[in-house]
């Protein structure tokens, strides 16, 4: 049986640049502390789960790699993730009001906890 990060890792693409993040960097010891991990070691954690350009997941993190600059960020759409999981995100996305952002919130609920847990899934620093 594979891992999360096994199977995250199968519907993950890497390229530079083009995501916009959820929000601010809120702690700014924890942007200063991946961006100098960042600077030895290139992107640090999981994929960033993203909506079409928008980053859902991972705000410090796109951050810090905005900040080092020439950092590849590892992506995996939404819609693939739910699928993966046997979930339907244009479905989650109408029970929303097409509102991505509660779409997004609520998968925190509806993903496996192991995946959620992988992934640092959270909105706006809401586990």
């Amino acid at each position: 049986m594979q891992s999360i990060a096994e199977q995250i890792a199968e519907i993950a693409e890497t390229r530079s640049g083009g995501l916009d993040p959820m929000h601010e960097a809120i702690d700014a010891d924890k942007l200063a502390e991946l961006a100098s991990a960042m600077e030895v070691h290139g992107w640090v954690g999981a994929p960033v789960v993203s909506h079409g350009e928008q980053a859902l997941t991972g705000s410090h993190r796109m951050r810090a790699a905005r900040e080092v600059g020439d950092v590849s960020v590892p992506r995996v759409d939404v819609s693939e993730l739910c699928e993966a999981y046997g979930l339907d995100w244009d479905g989650v996305l109408g029970e929303h009001g097409d509102d991505w952002y509660w779409a997004a919130a609520a998968l925190r609920d509806l993903l496996p906890r192991e995946v959620v847990i992988y992934l640092g899934y959270d909105v706006n620093g809401v586990a």
